[in-house]
């Protein structure tokens, strides 16, 4: 039991990681000048996810309670829901 909340609690370490340089890229690109047409929700996104981590519901989807797969995750760290909740539009 241990080692599985060990291992999950380093796996969520890493996407704190993974998101926060997410958000650190976002805010240069705008330091910078650039214009980004979906920064402000991109950074609410992260901003959820942070909460979720917190929260302790990051790897599991909004819809169905279920694991959100970690290859998933790290496709895609605000993603919100598992491959099977995915929406159908989303999938094609």
């Amino acid at each position: 039991m241990k080692n599985s909340q060990e291992k999950q609690a380093q796996q969520l370490e890493r996407f704190e990681r993974l998101l926060a340089a997410r958000l650190d890229a976002l805010e240069k690109c705008e330091g910078a000048g650039h214009e980004q047409t979906h920064t402000g929700t991109e950074r609410l996104l992260i901003h959820f996810a942070f909460q979720r981590i917190h929260n302790n519901e990051y790897l599991e989807c909004v819809k169905c309670k279920g694991h959100i797969g970690e290859n998933r995750l790290l496709a895609n760290p605000t993603v919100l829901t598992c491959c099977s909740c995915e929406p159908a539009a989303a999938k094609r």
